[in-house]
């Protein structure tokens, strides 16, 4: 999620509610892999997030389901498959 600006603002405030857990077990040297986004998706399916950031997890949802590789907790668990 660092690495995309418009999820990080759309999502500035349910990341912390939700997600802070993986916030804090994180390294700042520590790639996240994936684990917000996921948190944030479960939230999704809980329809819980505010409006913006349920725009931006929509848009990820639709492009995973394009790609796994664009998904990278899905990636770590399907890549011999």
């Amino acid at each position: 999620y660092r690495l995309n600006p418009v999820l990080r603002k759309a999502c500035k405030a349910d990341i912390p509610k939700f997600c802070q857990g993986i916030l804090n077990n994180a390294k700042d040297d520590n790639e996240l892999e994936g684990q917000v986004i996921s948190c944030l998706k479960l939230k999704y399916a809980d329809q819980r997030l505010s409006p913006d950031c349920e725009g931006q997890i929509s848009v990820i949802l639709q492009e995973s389901a394009l790609d796994y590789r664009l998904d990278p907790q899905l990636q770590l668990q399907c890549t011999d498959e």
